[in-house]
């Protein structure tokens, strides 16, 4: 599989690329970039049209061939300010992720609750975040 940015400004794919380094440095998110790279199709990351905010999702991608995923997701709208429940970018990539390799691999509709796994999955991976930096985006 292959994980693409399409970049659409002069910053996204320079931000988005921090937040997959930021997946790599915990053993879940490393675990789960590399169960994903390990498909046969793609996930293209896209950022997605202005909108009510914060927002983030994936969906099949019709312009890149049969199984493709996309993610819809911009770090710099997360967390946002107005939602104290709202995540950072790297939480919100990992379960995006997530859910396009479940429907990948397994047929899950990207609209399905997580499973019981998926959850726990992102509870490690929140357990070993490092503390946020209010400098960080």
């Amino acid at each position: 599989m292959t994980l693409r940015i399409k970049p659409s400004g002069p910053d996204f794919a320079g931000q988005v690329a921090i937040v997959i380094t930021r997946l790599y440095q915990q053993a879940a998110g490393e675990a789960l970039l590399n169960r994903v790279r390990g498909t046969a199709t793609h996930v293209t990351i896209y950022q997605p049209p202005p909108m009510d905010l914060p927002n983030a999702w994936a969906a099949p991608d019709p312009g890149a061939g049969t199984g493709a995923c996309a993610i819809f997701f911009d770090p710099v709208h997360w967390p946002h300010a107005a939602d104290t429940q709202s995540r950072r970018p790297e939480a919100v990539l990992f379960a995006l992720l997530q859910a396009a390799f479940a429907w990948q691999t397994e047929g899950i509709a990207f609209a399905a609750p997580a499973s019981a796994g998926r959850v726990a999955e992102l509870n490690t991976y929140l357990a070993q975040m490092p503390p946020a930096d209010p400098e960080r985006f």
